[in-house]
């Protein structure tokens, strides 16, 4: 990502920035802001038209040399498209001392150039020009209805808003709010930082999957660690209020986004901050999901009879990453249910192959930092469980995540575990005061978890 889009210049008026220091970010009424637009009777969204260099040359020397007589007035007003011309405080003077009408194709002009140039000093003169000439009465129904957008502290709030409540983006806010393209990145930072202020709160809703172009469109403009904490917020209020649905296409967008992906994984740890909520968050639902995939596919008969998946599910969030070892066997009996998987989870890397191609049982391995557990589908299998300073194979986190097959042989080393675990009567608090003695403990929030 280019460094001016991770330079995040949150430009927060004062007014504003006291009530989002506090996380109270101002609000204006979602059923105003569409009205404020809907008056904007734009014929056509207008462009930049290509750069004339020998026009912007020739103002270049007249700039210089302070002899504006000879730029025609055809002249001026094409010059008005750029920001080099009309941010400079000459071209205001020249304007006024020809009297040019201030016409609705001129004041789309100076607004790109005041987008292009937002939050700094020659942008803000040029809004204070509008503003003038807005008090003069000067006659634009056109910028009656775009000033509460860019000649107002709450512009950007109110753009926000408006981007929120239509689901649009940034450009095509703009475009509908001005009727102008533009490469506007200044502002949209500046918007987007109202957005993240409260568009959290509004993004949960029936139509969720449909919202979360929000997400693309914040990193965009700002910096992942922001992202992370827009995300963080979705993330608790997904929780909070068990929306399956939501959180089923949150993980989608995570792992397809290539600026997040799957945290477990080397190849995309490194875009998640360690030891967060967010990470551990994230960590836990896909457990969670490799879970329940392999209880509820691999064991036999479909049938969970000794309850494997709902302890397990008890300690996702202590997981540090999973893999699903298929053996040949189950390889061809579930190869659509696999592929599957491999596409919702945007990655291959939950799965591995057996290698012994007489073992019928596939094999789930859990990684939980002070240990690594290994169950098996079929039931008359024992579950092992190895310390990670040991000999074991898989302890080391390459192999681990190793792409190549593995060998049962070096899943099942009963040298290495001090005593392989049986699924009988009373297993559960057995496993569980083994686990505890590696200060792995259940959460009890999470018992009852389908």
């Amino acid at each position: 990502m280019s460094g001016n889009k991770l330079a995040t210049t949150f430009r927060v008026l004062i007014s504003i920035s006291r009530q989002a220091i506090n996380h109270e970010a101002p609000s204006i009424s979602n059923a105003q802001l569409p009205k404020i637009a809907e008056g904007i009777s734009i014929d056509r969204v207008q462009a930049k038209p290509n750069t004339d260099e020998n026009l912007l040359s020739k103002w270049r020397i007249s700039l210089k040399t302070n002899t504006f007589d000879k730029l025609t007035n055809r002249e001026l007003r094409k010059l008005s498209w750029e920001p080099e011309v009309t941010l400079e405080s000459e071209y205001l003077r020249v304007l006024e001392s020809r009297n040019l009408p201030l016409n609705r194709s001129l004041i789309k002009c100076l607004i790109y150039s005041i987008l292009s140039d937002w939050g700094n000093v020659r942008g803000r003169s040029l809004q204070t020009y509008l503003i003038r000439k807005e008090q003069e009465g000067v006659n634009s129904s056109y910028l009656k209805k775009v000033s509460p957008f860019i000649l107002t502290e709450s512009g950007p709030l109110m753009t926000a808003d408006f981007l929120i409540s239509n689901m649009s983006s940034v450009q095509k806010a703009i475009s509908e709010i001005f009727g102008i393209t533009a490469s506007t990145t200044l502002y949209a930072q500046s918007v987007m930082s109202m957005v993240i202020e409260q568009g959290h709160q509004k993004v949960l809703s029936d139509n969720f999957k449909e919202r979360l172009w929000f997400y693309s469109e914040v990193l965009q403009y700002v910096n992942k660690e922001t992202l992370l904490i827009c995300l963080e917020r979705v993330i608790s209020a997904i929780d909070q209020s068990q929306n399956e649905g939501a959180k089923e296409e949150l993980k989608k967008f995570i792992l397809f986004h290539a600026h997040l992906g799957d945290p477990r994984l080397p190849g995309y740890e490194g875009n998640w901050p360690k030891e967060k909520v967010i990470t551990k968050k994230v960590i836990e639902w896909l457990s969670q999901s490799d879970i329940k995939f392999f209880f509820e596919l691999f064991i036999e008969k479909q049938s969970d009879r000794q309850g494997r998946k709902q302890f397990w599910l008890k300690f996702a969030h202590l997981a540090k990453g999973t893999r699903v070892i298929v053996s040949s066997h189950d390889q061809s009996r579930l190869a659509r249910q696999i592929t599957d998987m491999k596409q919702k989870s945007g990655t291959s890397n939950l799965f591995a192959d057996l290698s012994d191609t007489s073992e019928k049982a596939t094999v789930f391995m859990m990684d939980f930092g002070r240990l690594i557990v290994v169950e098996f589908s079929l039931s008359n299998h024992a579950c092992y469980y190895y310390e990670p300073h040991g000999k074991f194979k898989y302890a080391d986190r390459n192999k681990f995540w190793n792409t190549g097959k593995f060998s049962i042989s070096d899943l099942k080393k009963k040298r290495l575990c001090n005593s392989p675990l049986t699924h009988r009567d009373g297993w559960e608090e057995n496993f569980e005061n083994i686990l505890a003695g590696f200060g792995l403990r259940p959460n009890s929030e999470r018992v009852g978890i389908k």
